[in-house]
């Protein structure tokens, strides 16, 4: 597998993993301030707003019935009660209490005379101020509230269903779910385009250098001003390229000077020949032509350096046995060309597959 392979499947793994992680997260998050500061935030809101109308109802009815009950009027005992029922729709009974806990007044006119001994009735009797108590069936809460007419002469009690205030609750939940949604998403995305990019930028880095490095320019580091592991990394990695780097160059240095000294040596070589003589690099391109060489086939000798073998002349007995040679490597080919009136002989060495260079020599 490729390096570059190697480093995108990395990044791809690190997105995914970092991508799931900050789902979790963020989920979490989300789930415990919802769970654990809104909704209960907003049950206590809707609570509060329920016995703030139970409250003003009691207060508003309480010197009226206080009389009513001074002067036993129960005509206007019902009406108070039958007013309150309509005043707010949580409210599902409505009933007064003497200090026994017997019932002086009922939405239930059936109920009237019975004594309750619920210990939350019994608790609303005794205290002096607003009671407040959960109620199983139905579900909801009772609101008491103390009559006084210079003795306490009884007990207010206003049932309140919970129904409404829970279907109002569910409604606010499923609003802030629909709310929450988008924000949720928004900050995933953020989360891992952030993480991604602080983790994954240094494999990108790494990949670049290593890209500029393989072409020939290590000039490249990956800069971090972090002490944490990703730094420390960048820093390991910053030795092995110096390294790297220092090695390729000293191989540069050591290649350039093999070459100057390969070409000095041909040049002094050809000294020795009387015949003309080309030289070719493994690419077949001329890094040797002496005078006489370039005189046979009638070519400049200057032009022709660096030029492939077969586009440094147009003569076609000079190509056709060029070609031949390239085609038989390592065999010495001798002939006489017609067109030149020269004797030429070619050779183009191989090792194994890889081509090293063709030599040609005009006797």
């Amino acid at each position: 597998m490729k390096i570059s392979e190697i480093l995108k499947e990395a990044k791809q793994k690190l997105f995914v993993r970092f991508a799931a992680f900050s789902f979790f997260i963020v989920g979490l998050l989300v789930l415990v301030f919802y769970a654990g500061q809104l909704i209960p935030s907003q049950n206590k809101l809707l609570r509060e707003k329920l016995f703030d109308r139970a409250k003003t109802i009691s207060n508003l009815s309480s010197p009226i019935i206080v009389k009513a009950l001074d002067t036993k009027d129960d005509i206007t005992l019902l009406s108070q009660i039958d007013n309150m029922m309509k005043y707010v729709d949580d409210v599902n009974t409505v009933y007064i209490l003497d200090n026994t806990g017997k019932v002086i007044a009922h939405n239930k006119t059936g109920e009237w005379g019975n004594v309750y001994s619920d210990k939350n009735i019994t608790k609303s009797i005794k205290s002096k101020n607003d009671y407040i108590s959960s109620t199983g069936e139905p579900k909801g809460f009772l609101y008491s509230h103390p009559l006084v007419s210079g003795d306490r002469i009884g007990t207010l009690f206003i049932g309140i269903s919970s129904q409404k205030m829970s279907e109002t609750l569910l409604a606010m939940i499923e609003n802030d779910v629909f709310a929450a949604i988008p924000t949720f998403l928004i900050v995933v995305v953020v989360l891992v385009m952030f993480v991604s990019r602080e983790i994954t930028s240094p494999i990108v880095k790494f990949e670049k250098i290593l890209n500029s490095i393989l072409l020939g320019r290590g000039d490249e580091k990956i800069c971090s001003y972090k002490t944490d592991e990703i730094g420390q990394i960048a820093c390991k990695i910053n030795s092995i390229i110096d390294k790297f780097s220092k090695d390729m160059e000293a191989s540069l240095l050591e290649i350039n000077s093999t070459k100057e000294k390969t070409a000095l040596f041909i040049t002094e070589m050809s000294k020795l020949f009387s015949e003309g003589l080309i030289i070719t690099n493994s690419e077949d391109k001329v890094i040797f032509l002496n005078e006489k060489a370039a005189s046979a086939i009638s070519i400049d000798s200057t032009e022709s350096i660096g030029k492939h073998l077969l586009d440094i002349t147009s003569n076609s007995d000079f190509i056709e046995l060029v070609k031949q040679s390239m085609k038989t490597s390592n065999k010495l080919i001798e002939e006489t060309l017609d067109s030149l009136n020269i004797t030429t002989r070619v050779i183009t060495v191989n090792n194994g597959n890889d081509m090293i260079g063709t030599i040609i020599i005009f006797a």
